[in-house]
């Protein structure tokens, strides 16, 4: 479980989105991206902070805020898709908007809980040498999304989105279905306690 929830973490698109901002930001039809981008990080910020202030709320936690959060990525990442595929359906402006939900989202979703939601799935006895196992195997994922995201944004545009798109749609199905969410419950608490 824990393995398959932080495979989410990078397999969301999250870090190529990154890196590749201002190609991304081009491909959404705006003319000087570097103007704009510091912008990313105010979004990474406010969906941190959507995080902080809501998480131990009980009509939220964490399952709920990691749902919402890849909803809001796959929203994000539809019409980024639907912009390239019919640029004259969705203005620039609208495209722009998504970039930069997507960074919220993700940020106030699988961003903010991923090694605390990790933590928590492990048991005790077995935490810090699987969660470092872990990181290690998803690390490789990232490496080849890394590897790959900008050929195939240059040569898919649209269906780069959508692929990832999809992926968002899956974890926030694992996120409903299988997340536990453990508010105001301490590691120890939570050890060996069942999924939802």
């Amino acid at each position: 479980m824990a393995l398959a929830f932080y495979f989410f973490v990078p397999a969301s698109g999250i870090y190529a989105m990154q890196a590749y901002s201002a190609d991304i930001l081009r491909f959404c039809g705006v003319a000087e991206p570097l103007r704009i981008l510091p912008y990313v990080g105010w979004a990474k910020l406010a969906g941190a902070l959507a995080t902080v202030g809501t998480i131990d709320l009980p009509q939220v936690g964490r399952r709920r805020l990691a749902c919402f959060g890849s909803l809001g990525c796959f929203l994000a990442y539809m019409l980024l898709a639907w912009h390239i595929s019919s640029p004259g359906l969705v203005p620039t402006a609208v495209a722009t908007l998504a970039f930069f939900v997507f960074f919220f989202a993700w940020n106030a979703g699988y961003g903010s809980v991923q090694f605390v939601a990790v933590l928590e799935i492990l048991p005790n006895e077995v935490r810090s040498v699987w969660a470092g196992q872990i990181y290690a195997l998803v690390g490789i994922v990232e490496i080849l999304i890394y590897q790959t995201f900008e050929s195939l944004l240059l040569r898919g545009g649209a269906t780069t989105f959508v692929s990832f798109g999809a992926v968002n749609a899956f974890a926030a199905a694992y996120a409903c279905v299988v997340m536990s969410d453990m508010r105001g419950k301490s590691l120890e608490q939570v050890d060996g306690e069942p999924g939802p």
